[in-house]
């Protein structure tokens, strides 16, 4: 009985696997549309129907493994320092990048992320748990084979598709630009500093020896006056351009500030211009306790900004209203402050054209933009060219009892 049920039972197993190859094989051409007319038929013979479908199951292993070193070589080829790791922790994938920055044997096929954390010198749960790409992740100095390094280091869990999960490690090189980012400091500090000092000593000096002249009874010296003149010019130009580099910083560093204070402040620095031009500020806002979260130094400018162009462009005689009001919507979660600034304007017909690029108190509109954005706030315009004029910003408030 064994002689005879072992053939029989080869034969049926042998038939049970050529089926399977069978279906798979015809699972893969409804992917080769081109080769369906071609596909397997009921009439051929089991032997050429299993090559068939074994030609196909190879073509199947090769276009994978072709894929495959598709994605490692666009993987090599990514500017960034990355590696994969399976969910015991053991590198799949690293890149060229990396293994430039840690070494071949760092990055071998045995080698675990318990390795790489030390070499990096960060503790094990920093580089083995998911980030928040909401939270900004601090540059970190880590030495690698080409000296101390800059990095922003990026980790995230991915689902692999062939089950388990896979955790990606991105660490991105921000050595230049952190060097860049010092320099840039480094010439503020000096526009704000070192540069201002002998302008401020000149300025001093060219007082002084003014009074003194007065005193004695001398007329003005027209030069001493220009002198004055171009160095005042001079540090407005400094304290503009440092402005406006501060500006565009990708944080702020803020403060609370009460916004009523700010207000007052910005109305109280063009007041002299308004009252030469014959304009009167008017501060509509009832006293309230609406605190911001400010850079001081950039909101208040940009107030002032919006001011002076509504001085420039108001008529004679006319008056121009602020006013702040807090409002709160059932479906935010914070109070706004609205600052809004109504003047009514007269701009001849010949100069319509230059609506959209009206100059500003030193710094153009652009800026006033960049500082409400990066408070989280927002502005809008309505100027015609003839009628009342209004500005309105928004901005994220707490209100104190």
């Amino acid at each position: 009985m064994v002689v005879l049920v072992q053939p029989l039972w080869a034969w049926r197993r042998l038939e049970a696997i050529v089926s399977l190859v069978q279906d798979k094989a015809q699972d893969l051409q409804q992917l080769q549309p081109s080769q369906r007319s071609s596909g397997l038929s009921g009439a051929r013979s089991s032997r050429e129907a299993v090559l068939n479908s074994a030609h196909l199951l190879d073509h199947a292993v090769s276009s994978a493994r072709s894929e495959l070193d598709f994605l490692s070589s666009v993987v090599n080829e990514i500017p960034d320092a990355v590696a994969i790791y399976d969910e015991k922790n053991i590198l799949l994938l690293g890149n060229q990048k990396i293994k430039n920055l840690f070494g071949e044997a760092l990055l071998n096929k045995e080698s675990n992320l318990t390795a790489l954390a030390s070499c990096l010198q960060l503790p094990l749960d920093k580089v083995s748990q998911s980030q928040s790409n909401t939270v900004p992740q601090p540059v970190l100095q880590i030495p690698t084979l080409l000296g101390p390094r800059d990095f922003l280091l990026k980790s995230a869990n991915l689902t692999s598709p062939f089950g388990g999960n896979l955790h990606l490690l991105i660490l991105s090189d921000m050595t230049e630009l952190r060097q860049s980012q010092t320099q840039r400091d480094r010439a503020l500090q000096f526009l704000s500093h070192d540069m201002r000092t002998p302008l401020a000593s000149i300025l001093s000096l060219t007082h002084k020896s003014n009074s003194e002249g007065q005193s004695k009874g001398t007329r003005p010296n027209l030069q001493r006056e220009k002198i004055i003149h171009h160095a005042n010019a001079l540090l407005e130009m400094m304290d503009d351009f440092i402005l406006t580099v501060s500006a565009e910083a990708p944080q702020y560093k803020v403060q609370q500030v009460l916004l009523d204070n700010l207000i007052n402040d910005a109305i109280e620095q063009v007041a002299d211009l308004a009252e030469a031009k014959g304009v009167q500020l008017k501060d509509a806002s009832v006293e309230s306790t609406l605190f911001v979260m400010a850079n001081t130094r950039l909101l208040l400018r940009a107030l002032i900004n919006l001011i002076y162009n509504a001085v420039k462009f108001s008529p004679i005689g006319s008056t121009i209203t602020i006013e702040v009001q807090a409002q709160s919507h059932p479906n935010a979660p914070e109070t706004h402050a609205v600052i809004t600034l109504t003047n009514p304007v007269e701009i001849h017909a010949g100069s319509a054209d230059l609506i959209p690029s009206m100059p500003g108190f030193g710094l153009g509109l652009d800026f006033v933009d960049t500082v409400i954005q990066k408070h989280h706030g927002h502005i809008s315009r309505e100027i015609p060219t003839q009628g009342t004029a209004t500005v309105q910003i928004s901005l994220p408030c707490s209100v104190m009892n």
